[in-house]
């Protein structure tokens, strides 16, 4: 089940039509079923606030409530992955969020979905994170310069985890070219957003389109 957001409200953010009048009835009908596995996909956005973990503790307290009437007691595991704001979608111009601001609210995810005794998985580690998001709106040639210096200094060969060593590197280097999280994790403003090596790409769909729908996500 793809969720996304943890409430009604993120899911509007993320412009996922799935309210919760009919998220309900559709979990329920899930759950009577004789499933042997159910997997629900979660995005933490950075956006997180207290009303929305008040959605999230509705959704695993529903999950285990209807459970009682599942036909046999199926394997329940929450995947959750940071998000990542892609050029070309709506959330190009939003800023992203460093670690240490996305650490709490993983943190509290997994509390609350492990106290209720399910599983929690997280997608991505917020080093491989923090690193998809520089490398998607790498504008800058310092961050192609660091990361090719990066990847000189330490052997880094990406297979399936990004290393420690390799990201500290990275970090190092960025910051010695001067370049802050600030500047590596900002979104664009339109005027902005048309000067970026990307924009010259023909996708069908026009920017202005994009930033509108950008702004009616900012407001949910």
């Amino acid at each position: 089940c793809g969720i996304e957001g943890i409430s009604e409200r993120l899911r509007r953010c993320l412009h996922k039509n799935l309210p919760d009048e009919v998220l309900g009835p559709g979990l329920k009908a899930i759950l009577k079923a004789p499933i042997r596995e159910l997997k629900i996909f979660l995005i933490a956005t950075g956006l997180e606030a207290e009303k929305d973990f008040e959605g999230l503790k509705d959704l695993v307290d529903f999950v285990a409530v209807n459970l009682r009437y599942s036909a046999r007691r199926p394997r329940i595991i929450f995947s959750v992955t940071p998000l990542v704001r892609f050029p070309w979608t709506p959330l190009e111009f939003a800023d992203a969020f460093p670690a240490e601001h996305m650490k709490p609210i993983l943190d509290r995810m997994k509390g609350m979905i492990r106290g209720r005794g399910f599983e929690f998985r997280q997608a991505a580690e917020l080093d491989d994170n923090w690193l998809s998001q520089v490398l998607v709106r790498a504008a800058d040639p310092r961050i192609a310069a660091a990361l090719l210096r990066a990847i000189e200094d330490t052997g880094f060969v990406h297979t399936r985890d990004v290393s420690p060593d390799f990201v500290k590197e990275f970090r190092r280097l960025l910051a010695e070219a001067g370049l802050s999280d600030k500047d590596l994790l900002s979104g664009a403003s339109f005027e902005e957003s048309a000067k970026k090596p990307w924009a010259g790409i023909g996708t069908g769909i026009r920017r202005q389109f994009l930033f509108e729908q950008y702004r009616r996500a900012a407001v949910f």
